[in-house]
C-alpha cells in the first residue's frame, strides 16, 4: 500500500459510518458462512454415504480444494473488491469446499464433543474479537512473527501426519489453537481503522470475511482436536 493510499484508507475509516458499514458486511458475510458451514456439517453427519463417497473420491485432495477458489479470488482484484457476481460465486465455493473439509474431519467425533467445541469457539472468538475492537493496542505489528508460527504450525502438521505420537500431536493442538486465536485479532483489527501498521481498504469486505472465517475455523478444528485428545486421555 502506498502512502497516499495509505492516507486515504486511514481517513476513510476515521469515518465511523464507512467504518460500521464495512464491519457489518464483512460480519453478514462470515455469519452466512458458519451458517451455511452448519449446515453441510450436519448433512455430512446425517449421510454417512456421502461422506464415504468424499473420502473415497476425493481423499486427502479435499483439504486442498478450498485453496483454489481463494487462489482466485486474491488474482481478481478488481472484481473482489467491487462485489461482482464472480466474486461471490468465489466465495461460496470456498465456504462449501471448506465446510466438506470441517464436516469430513469432525465426522469421526461424537456429535457432543463437536457441538461442545463449536460453543467454546464461539465464545473464544467473540472474546477475542471483542478485545481486538477496544484494545488500543496495534497487533497488526506483529504480522511477520504470525507467518513464521504458521510455518511451524505447518512443519508440525507434517510430523504429526508422517511420525504421529501423543506429544507431537499435542503441540500441534495447542500452538494450532494459539495461532489461530492470535491470527483472529490480527485480522480483526486490520478491518477496524485507527492508524493500524497494516489495514484493509475500505472495499476489501470480500476478503475480510475469507480472513475471520478461516481464523474461526482453524480455532474451532484445533479446539475440537484438543478436546478429543483430553477425553481419550
Amino acid at each position: 500500500m502506498s502512502d497516499a493510499e495509505r492516507v486515504y484508507v486511514l481517513q476513510q475509516f476515521a469515518r465511523p459510518a464507512v467504518r460500521l458499514a464495512f464491519l457489518k458486511r464483512v460480519y453478514s458475510i462470515v455469519a452466512v458462512q458458519l451458517l451455511a458451514t452448519a449446515g453441510i456439517i450436519g448433512v455430512i453427519r446425517s449421510q454417512p454415504a456421502l461422506f464415504m463417497a468424499l473420502v473415497r473420491n476425493v481423499g486427502q485432495g479435499l483439504f486442498f480444494l478450498p485453496l483454489l477458489p481463494v487462489f482466485l479470488l486474491s488474482m481478481l482484484e478488481k472484481e473482489r473488491t467491487s462485489g461482482s457476481a464472480l466474486a461471490y460465486f468465489l466465495l461460496a465455493i470456498f465456504t462449501v469446499f471448506e465446510g466438506l473439509a470441517v464436516g469430513a474431519v469432525s465426522f469421526r467425533y461424537p456429535l457432543a464433543l463437536v457441538i461442545r467445541a463449536a460453543v467454546a469457539t464461539a465464545a473464544g472468538a467473540g472474546g477475542l474479537s471483542a478485545y481486538a475492537l477496544t484494545t488500543r493496542r496495534d497487533f497488526t505489528v506483529f504480522g511477520g512473527l504470525l507467518s513464521s508460527a504458521m510455518m511451524g504450525l505447518f512443519v508440525l502438521g507434517l510430523m504429526q501426519f508422517f511420525m504421529g505420537g501423543n506429544l507431537i500431536h499435542s503441540l500441534h493442538a495447542g500452538l494450532g489453537t494459539l495461532v489461530f486465536c492470535a491470527y483472529l485479532v490480527f485480522n480483526t483489527q486490520m478491518m477496524m481503522g485507527g492508524n493500524k501498521k497494516r489495514q484493509l481498504r475500505p472495499n476489501e469486505h470480500i476478503l475480510g470475511a475469507v480472513q475471520i472465517y478461516t481464523d474461526i475455523m482453524g480455532i474451532f478444528m484445533q479446539v475440537l482436536a484438543s478436546m478429543a485428545r483430553s477425553e481419550r486421555d
